[in-house]
């Protein structure tokens, strides 16, 4: 479509160049790291089949956008 192929590496890019212009407005918006939680029921309620819960703890979520500039 646009004349050239594209690697892989080319896609994450783009999805870098994405998250990082949207953590930016974000952030410019006035929103913070508490803003990117999941509501609590993730934690309390099991999800079948497996009875499982959302156990990612906070300061692990943080870390996700550490190649945000």
């Amino acid at each position: 479509m646009f004349g050239r192929p594209y690697s892989g590496d080319d896609y994450i890019g783009i999805g870098r160049r994405v998250l990082t212009q949207e953590r930016k407005f974000n952030k410019a918006a006035g929103f913070t790291d508490a803003d990117d939680r999941l509501p609590d029921f993730f934690k309390e309620e099991q999800l079948a089949p497996h009875n499982v819960t959302w156990d990612v703890p906070d300061k692990e979520l943080d870390e996700v956008y550490n190649f945000v500039e």
